[in-house]
């Protein structure tokens, strides 16, 4: 991996990752696994090279807040690598950050509500792509879930079956 940052401004630093090529993502790789999906041990490698790959992100103040299957490597010899860090920005305690990140299916609950967020934005979403291993189907994700203003509770709908329910 090269690393090439370009000062834009003062406080500004424009910070470009280049990495080797790799055939394809997480999604590509889950559609190509056979029935019944893939076995439990190759979904513990998968998830604890994700898990290793985010916690030196987070231990080193990066948050990536675009984790999806598509922003996963998986290369032909099974390593992972996460990608796309387009959304991603440092952060501190008391810093303000967008509530608009992260892809619609895999966002937290603090994201939702448009609270203040930090790593636990990227463990929701890995949790999300977790699920998805299991189920091997990913063309629709787990659940939705929101929040109803007018309602006052969290509502989520199960895209699968196309039937609502609610919750708090």
């Amino acid at each position: 991996m090269d690393v090439c940052a370009t000062l834009r401004t003062d406080q500004e630093t424009k910070v470009t990752l280049v990495f080797e090529h790799v055939d394809q993502d997480l999604r590509t790789y889950l559609e190509k696994v056979p029935a019944p999906g893939l076995p439990i041990h190759q979904i513990r490698d998968l998830m604890q090279q994700l898990l290793c790959g985010l916690a030196f992100l987070h231990s080193n103040r990066v948050l990536h807040r675009d984790l999806k299957p598509e922003n996963i490597l998986v290369t032909s010899r099974g390593q992972v690598k996460l990608a796309d860090f387009g959304l991603a920005r440092i952060y501190s305690c008391h810093m303000a950050l967008t509530p608009v990140v992260v892809t619609l299916w895999y966002r937290s609950p603090e994201v939702l509500l448009q609270t203040t967020y930090a790593t636990p934005l990227d463990i929701w979403s890995t949790g999300c792509i977790f699920a998805e291993m299991f189920r091997r189907n990913i063309s629709q994700p787990l659940i939705l879930l929101y929040y109803n203003i007018s309602a006052n509770q969290f509502q989520y709908v199960t895209l699968e079956h196309k039937t609502s329910h609610k919750g708090q």
